[in-house]
């Protein structure tokens, strides 16, 4: 299910038409055969439905051009070439099923961007953000930039797998060991586990940041 039943899908026309744009003439059953969905949902994501961002980034592989381009505009209308990344992307499904993958869908990003959003482009990774983890952050469903952890900093945020699902959390360093703080005043705090894990609860990756502009 894409959107929440009580959730009223957001729409957005310059969506719509690069949509339309990056089709260049094809069908819409061409898109729904390539994509897998279904002719009417992708018929409302070219009347300006927006996607969840798994489906932005399935879109843009298919279409051949950039997720960021196509869900917000920034950049033009590149394609894959020089000065560009591919950023594997890892949906919360298939990290708690099978964590990462080396048969992952990759995203095309430009280097120049990452290093300057996020200060490099090393160990990086592409999920969504889980429901009402941080909402300071990213909205549900959106796409944000993770990194792999080496060690805990204070401060920074964290995809945690908690209960079988995930949440994100920031860290405090205490004396006596450091701590993971929930979004809300409410959430009790909790010992932060080791970086390495295995068993849940465990840190995913560290969240660096949302990935297109708060607006999946």
């Amino acid at each position: 299910m894409m959107f929440p039943a009580n959730r009223t899908p957001r729409r957005d026309a310059g969506f719509a038409a690069r949509l339309r744009d990056a089709l260049e003439g094809r069908e819409k059953i061409w898109l729904a055969r390539m994509t897998g969905y279904s002719t009417s949902t992708v018929g409302d994501y070219t009347a300006g439905v927006m996607p969840s961002a798994e489906r932005a980034f399935k879109i843009a592989e298919v279409l051949g051009v950039d997720p960021q381009w196509l869900v917000t505009g920034v950049y033009g209308r590149p394609t894959l070439e020089e000065g560009w990344r591919l950023v594997p992307y890892h949906s919360l499904t298939e990290l708690k099923e099978r964590g990462f993958s080396d048969t992952a869908p990759q995203v095309p990003l430009k280097s120049e961007w990452l290093v300057q959003t996020y200060g490099s482009s090393r160990d990086i990774w592409i999920t969504d953000m889980p429901s009402s983890a941080w909402p300071q952050l990213a909205a549900e469903g959106a796409p944000i930039v993770c990194r792999h952890v080496q060690s805990l900093s204070d401060g920074g945020l964290y995809l945690i797998e908690l209960r079988g699902l995930f949440t994100v959390r920031r860290t405090e360093l205490r004396a006596d060991g450091a701590v993971l703080l929930g979004a809300s005043p409410s959430d009790d705090p909790m010992d932060a586990p080791s970086v390495d894990a295995r068993v849940p609860p465990c840190i995913t990756g560290r969240v660096l940041g949302p990935l297109l502009a708060k607006t999946l």
